[in-house]
């Protein structure tokens, strides 16, 4: 088991720099999934993915990162913490499965929209995703970048980072 070095990035999700950027797809586009898929010019009918289901896109230099991964997800209305974890797990499962060689990924912070508390998100989505790596089954994933675009939750999420037993 190795633990990943994490960084919360005040950027645009769009010049996150990865090999494999997740978003979820929540049965429709909204947020950063529709923001990345209108620069990708991906239309619903490219995205639609039953929870647990995925699909993957080169970005041909459309975004940073030369790979973007979609998983599917419950309905926004019905989306929690336990769906934020799954999420979390699956993202890296998925982007070890379709990029096996990749050593970094991407994600955004999920559920502050529907009114999750932001830091209940994001440690929720960490202990999903390092669920996976204290498994032994995150391959060559070494890192894992959260964009955050708000410079005000970005250093909230900074905070909370600095203070989590990762592992």
């Amino acid at each position: 088991m190795s633990i990943p070095r994490i960084l919360v990035e005040c950027v645009d999700v769009a010049d996150l720099c990865v090999d494999v950027l997740v978003l979820k797809h929540a049965q429709w586009f909204y947020g950063a999934d529709a923001y990345v898929a209108a620069k990708l010019r991906r239309l619903p009918a490219d995205l639609a993915r039953a929870p647990c289901e995925y699909k993957s896109f080169p970005t041909d230099g459309k975004i940073r990162a030369p790979h973007v991964l979609f998983l599917g997800v419950e309905r926004l209305g019905r989306f929690n913490l336990g769906d934020i974890a799954f999420f979390g797990s699956t993202g890296i499962r998925a982007a070890v499965a379709e990029f096996p060689n990749a050593s970094s990924v991407g994600f955004t912070i999920h559920g502050v929209g529907v009114g999750i508390d932001e830091g209940a998100a994001f440690l929720t989505l960490l202990a999903g995703m390092l669920e996976v790596f204290n498994a032994g089954q995150a391959g060559s994933l070494t890192e894992i970048k959260l964009a955050e675009i708000r410079p005000a939750r970005a250093q909230n999420l900074s905070d909370l980072l600095r203070h989590y037993p990762a592992g």
